[in-house]
């Protein structure tokens, strides 16, 4: 096996679970505690030690490079080569073969598969060396961790040495009552493992690029690209570990990624403001006013203004530019750049895009306005 690796980061998905707040920017550039999730993904290959990254885009992808570019200019991802190729993938296999049809020189050596639409704080490193040390050498890795509800993240059947013997992709509860009942019993050795959720980071050696390249029906790593290699005899590993985890897909999901980063569940990937006090992040150039309550954890950032006798928190994430009237209660939610929240209602659990005018003091829950939208009373259409 090389020693050489490069990380391809998947970011091409539309997002469409999270319509409204897809409409105007791509899923990985929804912020979680005010910084894009892609910067989330980033971080943890950087801190992998891997000096090459591929960010695969589609959707809206111009934003994800100017962005990449800011971050660059600013002296961000200095230690690294970040790639955003031009390709037009139709699934998540189908990556690795567009980037191979650009340039295959980009995929030399071992290959880290990470989503944009995840924050973790997994020791990547210690799965890639699991990977390049086992002595059997197995074309693919994948990143598991045990979870409370497995049915949607899959079944995955593991021997004492870790490598699987089955991987089923999102399967039907019937299928899992019958493949339950086919392996429990059988095999000592092997045992049914099927509260393992795949987190979406795999590694691979790089002879899976040749054989993708080979088939062209291998479109989809969990549908199609695992379950050929288990049918092929190919050594195929779990990585298991217990890492903070969560995919930010939906929009409750989204509001629990950003109040866990905010109570630094996700340490060392947190918000890049000041800590003022313990899970109390301050931005520069804020005001608060007479009689207004913080209640952390709470992220106020740059250049916000917040009137008297205002509570924020807990659980609240504001962006940048954002102004707050006298007695406005916000709890649970997440407010992007440039709002104005001017009358005295409250606001829970809701998710306020960029540039929204906020001017009822009804109260609001549960609510995602898209962005450039003044709301003079309560629209049931934005709840969720």
């Amino acid at each position: 096996m090389s020693e050489d690796w490069v990380a391809v980061i998947l970011a091409g998905g539309i997002g469409s679970r999270l319509f409204p707040l897809t409409q105007e920017k791509p899923k990985p550039m929804l912020e979680i505690a005010n910084r894009p999730m892609i910067d989330y993904a980033i971080n943890l290959v950087m801190d992998a030690g891997i000096k090459k990254i591929i960010i695969a885009v589609k959707y809206k992808g111009n934003l994800i490079r100017e962005w990449v570019d800011k971050q660059i200019a600013k002296g961000y991802f200095q230690d690294c080569e970040i790639i955003i190729p031009e390709i037009d993938s139709k699934d998540t296999a189908d990556v690795l073969r567009q980037i191979s049809n650009y340039d295959r020189s980009l995929l030399d050596g071992n290959i880290v598969i990470t989503m944009a639409d995840i924050v973790t704080n997994m020791k990547l490193k210690d799965a890639m060396n699991f990977h390049m040390k086992h002595p059997n050498n197995p074309i693919a890795t994948i990143c598991l961790k045990p979870v409370e509800t497995p049915g949607q993240f899959g079944l995955t059947m593991l021997d004492n040495d870790n490598k699987i013997h089955l991987f089923l992709e999102k399967p039907t509860p019937n299928e899992l009552l019958m493949t339950t009942k086919m392996f429990i019993g059988k095999k000592a050795t092997r045992s049914l493992q099927h509260n393992l959720a795949n987190i979406g980071i795999y590694v691979f050696d790089n002879e899976l690029v040749d054989i993708i390249m080979k088939h062209s029906e291998l479109m989809d790593f969990g549908s199609n690209v695992f379950p050929y290699l288990l049918d092929h005899k190919y050594d195929v590993r779990g990585y298991l570990s217990n890492p903070y985890w969560v995919d930010a897909g939906i929009h409750e999901k989204y509001i629990w990624a950003n109040n866990d980063v905010l109570k630094k569940k996700s340490k060392p990937y947190l918000a890049r403001e000041n800590e003022r006090n313990e899970f109390e992040f301050i931005g520069e150039n804020v005001e608060i006013g007479d009689g207004c309550i913080i209640t952390p954890p709470v992220l106020i950032g740059d250049n916000c203004r917040i009137d008297s006798n205002s509570i924020i928190g807990p659980y609240v994430s504001l962006g940048k530019n954002i102004q707050i009237g006298k007695k406005v209660k916000i709890t649970n939610s997440i407010v992007m750049d440039n709002v104005s929240i001017i009358k005295d209602g409250s606001i829970d659990k809701c998710i306020l895009s960029e540039n929204v005018n906020i001017e009822t003091s009804d109260h609001q829950y549960k609510m995602v306005v898209p962005s450039n939208i003044k709301l003079i009373q309560t629209n049931n259409d934005y709840r969720y």
